[in-house]
């Protein structure tokens, strides 16, 4: 069982449903992994001013 919950976004969800399969898999596949490990080490910090929650990156490509 997760230890943290995802939410995503209505936008983000029809955005993820029109991608094509195999890339939806590993979008789908990474986002329940961020359950487990919320900072993955391949992740990066974004500096966003005025903001006081952490957001990060991660890119899928290889």
């Amino acid at each position: 069982m997760s230890q943290y919950e995802i939410y995503i976004t209505p936008e983000t969800f029809q955005a993820i449903k029109k991608l094509p399969g195999n890339i939806k898999q590993r979008i789908k596949r990474e986002i329940k992994g961020l359950g487990d490990t919320p900072r993955p080490s391949n992740s990066k910090v974004l500096e966003i001013p005025n903001i006081d929650t952490e957001i990060r990156r991660l890119r899928l490509d290889n």
